[in-house]
Formats: structure tokens, C-alpha cells, sequence
């Protein structure tokens, strides 16, 4: 066991942790979470042109400082002028569970 990082949970919101604490594993798994997102919204734009795409889920609170490199990097253009907005959901790793909820409520 490495003594400067010790045994913590695997989830979304330790890898994010320890990679801005400079663990270099964190740091590399968040560098290829944000080049295959950039990917996924990449081929999106290009089938769908939405007009803004909203990150949301378990992700959601550890993306945030990310945003930037999602937002500046340059996407095709499915059409003249197209411009795309990429956020966070205000409602983060609770919109799964108040979605599902509102369904209940139909």
C-alpha cells in the first residue's frame, strides 16, 4: 500500500480527489475520462446539433473544474455558425434519482 495515498473507495468523486492531490493513477484516468467525453459530445454534436449539452450524474461535482477543456476544444461544425453550450446540471449526481421519481409520479 502507498503510504501517501492510502486505501480509499474507488468512486467518481476519490479519483477526482486524489488527482488534484496529484496522484498520478487519478490524474491519468481523469485525462482519458474528459478524451473519451470530449469524444462522446464530439460525435453527439455531429449526429444531433443540440444547442446545449447538460452533464449530469456522478460526475457532475468532479467535472466541474474540468468544464473548460470541454468547452474550449473545438468540435466539428454540423453546420455554418453552429454554436454548442456545455453545463453542469444544477441538479448533479441527484438527477438520476428525481427523474426516476418524477416517473412515478405519471
Amino acid at each position: 500500500m502507498d503510504k501517501k495515498y492510502p486505501m480509499i473507495p474507488l468512486t467518481a468523486e476519490s479519483i477526482f480527489a486524489t488527482g488534484k492531490g496529484g496522484n498520478k493513477d487519478s490524474q491519468s484516468i481523469v485525462k482519458l475520462l474528459l478524451n473519451h467525453l470530449h469524444i462522446g459530445i464530439h460525435n453527439y454534436i455531429n449526429l444531433f446539433a443540440p444547442d446545449i449539452i447538460v452533464i449530469g450524474g456522478g460526475i457532475a461535482k468532479g467535472i466541474m473544474p474540468y468544464i473548460g477543456t470541454l468547452t474550449t476544444t473545438s468540435y466539428l461544425k454540423p453546420f455554418k455558425n453552429y454554436s454548442v453550450e456545455i453545463a453542469i446540471s444544477e441538479l448533479q449526481e441527484n438527477a438520476g434519482i428525481l427523474g426516476g421519481a418524477a416517473l412515478t409520479q405519471l
